[in-house]
């Protein structure tokens, strides 16, 4: 890896857009009582400036400090992405909890149906035995009155 020193980046050759020293980045800092550098210097300058990890691309030119808003944009994308296939995920999940609802739904009705025309069934042939037990009854009753 390649070291970046603060006073290199800071030269107008290498960063066109910013004419601070070395000097008077540090005199803000100093006088702001911060760590960090204050805001008008570019974000890569003040990573690296701090020691901490580069976020921009490797590419060590002017056009460095536009990629952590790049990357920033497609981190969200991709956030937004999964969130939109969690939620499509979620309602297809609903769609089919649904579907087994109705499926156990109806076949609650068909086993209840079933069970009324058994039912029905049975008395219709308790009826049919009474039937044919008064049936019986009233011809031992005929004959025994001849």
């Amino acid at each position: 890896m390649v070291s970046v020193y603060l006073c290199d980046r800071i030269r107008p050759e290498h960063y066109p857009g910013n004419r601070l020293t070395c000097h008077q980045i540090w005199h803000d800092i100093w006088k702001n009582g911060e760590e960090r550098l204050p805001p008008r210097v570019g974000g890569d300058i003040q990573m690296r400036a701090l020691g901490m990890k580069r976020r921009g691309s490797r590419v060590q030119d002017a056009g460095s400090g536009e990629a952590p808003k790049h990357e920033d944009e497609a981190k969200q994308a991709e956030q937004e992405d999964e969130e939109a296939e969690q939620e499509v995920e979620e309602a297809e999940q609903e769609a089919e909890q649904e579907e087994e609802a109705e499926q156990e739904d109806e076949e609650a009705e068909k086993e209840d149906e079933e069970a009324e025309q058994q039912q029905e069934e049975a008395e219709q042939q308790q009826e049919e035995s009474e039937q044919g037990m008064k049936k019986k009854w009233m011809r031992q009753q005929s004959r025994r009155g001849e």
